[in-house]
């Protein structure tokens, strides 16, 4: 290979070094842009379960109790069966904190609350804004929500009634750290909350719950599992089986085409082909003009596999100009967009309040802001594309043009 000739060539041809690297710049641009958004789109979504320290959520459909009155379970929010809980442990290597979650309905107000394991304690520590957290194993012991302990003039010390029994509040949560996903007014161990539920007529009426049983699972569980395991969990526990995951919220968001990883490597794909075929009609247009300039490069002696050795460094030295070119680009829009705002519309099942009563009524809207990060793998896997599909537009121009030097030069 021949390096002034290479950029002799490259000079003497800028319109086709143009189109080439303009084509590989946009194809990289809109490829690295597509991919940060359903990135951020797919982090975002993650967001409001990560909130609970949970990457699904499972419950189950049940009934609506004789009464609505004392402790009461939501109807997404059946017994889970002790056997299915066990399994589905199992299947996350025992990644699983349970919960219960359940209203108290007096004509003093409503209460929702939501007792958790020990894992679920530590983590609203993060969330506290004054006071401590319950300890693990105290009968009495409780965390309030900010805005429920101020509206109803509560602090660390006071006391707060739940199913008729009372609790000393050791702490203040933050509401807006808590997020959303089942927010409660109170917060207890699992253990107090689970005696809670098993002396409940209402809840007894309905399922043989007993003091080892929950209601709720909160599931720690990476991105890429989580497909496997919603299908596992609805084996599991049948067709009444409510999973929420990044996968539900998503059906949450209406008009919306940038929502998953998997789309946005679909759209990358589909920009990567275009830019193929451009680069491939360069190339081909380009050898189809240089025929008889090739037939004399094999008169002088020049064997064919040096011949086409140049033509691919040629081409690959504008594959990584554009490529650069368009990272660079990816870049500057990256910045220059800085973050996208997502609006969730949290399902009820995750959220729930008593319809009937006005005051328990909250906005289940979630704004999740999402910075839009450099995706450094699709970086590397773009410049990886560029480099390739050039490589194999001009090996498959240059094989199609593979003639007779002399009959070549004939026809010039």
């Amino acid at each position: 290979m021949q390096l002034r000739y290479l950029l002799r060539e490259l000079l003497h041809r800028p319109g086709r070094a143009v189109a080439t690297s303009v084509s590989i710049a946009l194809a990289s641009l809109l490829a690295i842009a597509a991919l940060a958004v359903a990135d951020a789109y797919s982090t975002g979504l993650q967001q409001p379960l990560r909130s609970v320290g949970a990457g699904m959520i499972v419950q189950l459909t049940g009934g609506i109790p004789p009464k609505l009155e004392g402790i009461v379970f939501p109807h997404p929010n059946a017994m889970l069966p002790p056997d299915g809980v066990m399994r589905i442990e199992a299947e996350v290597d025992g990644a699983v904190r349970r919960a219960v979650y359940m209203w108290d309905i007096a004509p003093s107000g409503f209460i929702s609350a939501l007792g958790v394991d020990v894992k679920g304690l530590d983590r609203l520590d993060s969330s506290l804004e004054a006071g401590r957290r319950p300890a693990p194993e105290a009968s009495g012991e409780a965390l309030l929500d900010g805005d429920y302990a101020r509206r109803l003039g509560k602090t660390v010390g006071s006391t707060v009634a739940v199913g008729g029994k009372a609790f000393t509040v050791t702490g203040i949560v933050d509401s807006a750290l808590t997020g959303k996903v089942f927010r409660a007014d109170v917060y207890m161990p699992l253990s107090r909350a689970q005696g809670l539920a098993a002396a409940s007529p209402q809840v007894g009426a309905l399922y043989p719950f007993t003091p080892n049983d929950v209601n709720l699972l909160l599931v720690d569980i990476e991105h890429e599992n989580i497909e496997r395991l919603t299908h596992r969990v609805r084996e599991i526990l049948g067709s009444k089986a409510v999973v929420s995951s990044e996968m539900s919220l998503r059906d949450a968001i209406e008009g919306v085409f940038f929502l998953s990883r998997r789309m946005g490597v679909f759209l990358a794909t589909v920009v990567g082909v275009f830019a193929f075929a451009v680069i491939l009609r360069a190339t081909a247009t380009s050898v189809n003009e240089r025929r008889t300039e090739v037939a004399v490069l094999q008169g002088l002696g020049w064997p064919w596999s040096a011949i086409r050795m140049q033509l691919v460094a040629e081409t690959l030295v504008l594959a990584g100009f554009g490529a650069l070119l368009g990272t660079v680009g990816a870049l500057a829009v990256l910045v220059f967009v800085g973050a996208i705002d997502i609006a969730i519309d949290l399902p009820w099942d995750i959220t729930s309040t008593p319809h009937f009563l006005a005051e328990a009524q909250v906005n289940r809207q979630q704004l999740v802001s999402i910075p839009l990060e450099v995706p450094i793998p699709a970086m590397a896997a773009t410049w990886a594309a560029a480099v390739a599909t050039s490589a194999l537009a001009v090996l498959i121009a240059v094989g199609r043009a593979r003639a007779s030097p002399w009959h070549a030069l004939s026809d010039g």
